[in-house]
């Protein structure tokens, strides 16, 4: 039975709640096999004859892959990159126009690259 869960990333939370349980307390006799569970350590016990033994518990530690924390760390540094960039435009008019005709040329080279695909398509399917 998993007892705790431990996240060792800062890029993972694991949250949940214990407010509701399938056994509230063992309120019968008690004799040696019985199971309960115990609402006040949230842990399965078994008795023994003398006392409640808590089951073996283990502990689930979760991480992100090598792969996701790169993607994730370039995307936060690209982000603040972008804040970085939005504050000297906003100091500097020259560079934020500058930036904003970076921005339509870029538009007007993706539209010549989709015309250039497009009839490529078109040549090779009008080929022999």
């Amino acid at each position: 039975m998993i007892n705790d869960i431990n996240a060792n990333s800062e890029y993972l939370t694991v949250s949940g709640s214990n407010s509701s349980t399938y056994i509230t307390g063992f309120n019968g006799m008690q004799g040696v096999g019985n199971v309960r569970y115990n609402t006040s350590t949230q842990c399965m016990e078994v008795y023994d004859g003398n006392n409640w033994i808590r089951l073996n518990t283990g502990t689930a530690f979760l991480d992100v892959s090598v792969k996701a924390r790169t993607i994730l760390q370039w995307a936060e540094k690209k982000m603040q990159e972008e804040q970085q960039l939005e504050k000297l435009c906003e100091k500097y008019p020259g560079l934020a126009k500058a930036r904003d005709n970076y921005e339509l040329f870029k538009q007007f080279v993706n539209a010549q690259e989709k015309v250039d695909d497009d009839h490529k398509g078109m040549q090779v399917s009008a080929s022999p």
